[in-house]
């Protein structure tokens, strides 16, 4: 059985995630929100 773990991100984790979050908008849009969703799934894991 698989023991479910919290994730916590400290402020520069989350500052990353959102810099990241922008730069594959500006590159394509939608780009952006695949990059969120692949972390989502990563992590639900």
């Amino acid at each position: 059985m698989k023991k479910k773990l919290d994730l916590i991100f400290k402020d520069e984790a989350n500052l990353e995630v959102i810099e990241s979050y922008l730069y594959y908008e500006k590159e394509q849009v939608g780009l952006g929100e695949r990059f969120i969703n692949e972390l989502d799934q990563k992590f639900i894991q």
